[in-house]
């Protein structure tokens, strides 16, 4: 009995021993974790090209403009252009630099992040925005998707980068300032009618055609379906071209 206690006393020594070592570990992982994004130049910049993408001229005209902003509104957009995200999502990296330099007003805590990834070889781009508590009334993580869909990834698909951060900022600042709130703006850039259409459309001439199909034509489907593969393949092309896409070609935008 008298051993039994001795084992079980040295068992909870142990337990603590090693609850403190995972605390520790655990510790320095997160510091570790803090130490890899990167730190925020100095003197303090709201445009910081890490990737020489933009010219020294773009990158002056949209440092004014984002000073500007600041200095009347108090709430304030940072851009960021790298090809290096620490290992990280694109989303936790862009809230991890929003915290580490501080965008906006901690008392307010009303930063917007704009996060870049050019594209580079076989890589996909990446963007991203992310929006401080402050903000999320105005800037919901909904249309920080759709500002990156509308107005970023058109023109990135076109190598013009400053274009795209230009307008994505003209809206994100529109917003902030409540020139036209979230849902003008979702109607402003829903998509055509005919974007429905087309695959309604599509739907109901592939099924009166499926009726009709002659013999011996090749078929995909359950017994008695003569629909053929191509038309199979484009009724799924124009069902996908009327729905919503987070990327084009290359170029991926990352969800809010």
């Amino acid at each position: 009995m008298k051993s039994l206690l001795e084992a079980i006393k040295r068992m909870k020594k142990f337990n603590r021993i090693l609850l403190i070592l995972v605390l520790v570990l655990s510790s320095s992982a997160i510091l570790f974790a803090q130490d890899d994004i990167p730190a925020r130049p100095n003197p303090p910049k709201l445009v910081n090209d890490f990737t020489q993408t933009l010219s020294p001229d773009q990158i002056n005209s949209l440092e004014r403009k984002l000073e500007d902003f600041s200095n009347k509104t108090s709430n304030q957009i940072m851009v960021l252009l790298t090809n290096d995200l620490a290992g990280y999502e694109i989303s936790d990296f862009a809230d991890r630099i929003g915290d580490k330099w501080g965008v906006g007003q901690q008392k307010f805590n009303n930063g917007v992040v704009i996060v870049i990834k050019p594209k580079t070889g076989r890589e996909k781009g990446l963007a991203r925005i992310s929006v401080g508590y402050g903000l999320d009334g105005a800037i919901p993580d909904a249309i920080t998707n759709r500002i990156v869909d509308n107005e970023m990834i058109p023109s990135f698909q076109q190598n013009d980068y400053y274009t795209g951060i230009e307008k994505s900022t003209d809206v994100l600042m529109a917003l902030a300032i409540g020139e036209y709130n979230s849902d003008e703006y979702r109607k402003k850039t829903e998509g055509s009618p005919l974007g429905i259409l087309v695959p309604i459309i599509a739907i109901i001439f592939f099924l009166v055609f499926s009726r009709m199909g002659g013999k011996g034509s090749q078929t995909y489907g359950s017994k008695g379906s003569s629909m053929p593969l191509w038309a199979m393949f484009f009724l799924g092309s124009a069902m996908s071209r009327g729905g919503h896409h987070g990327s084009w070609g290359n170029f991926s935008g990352g969800s809010g």
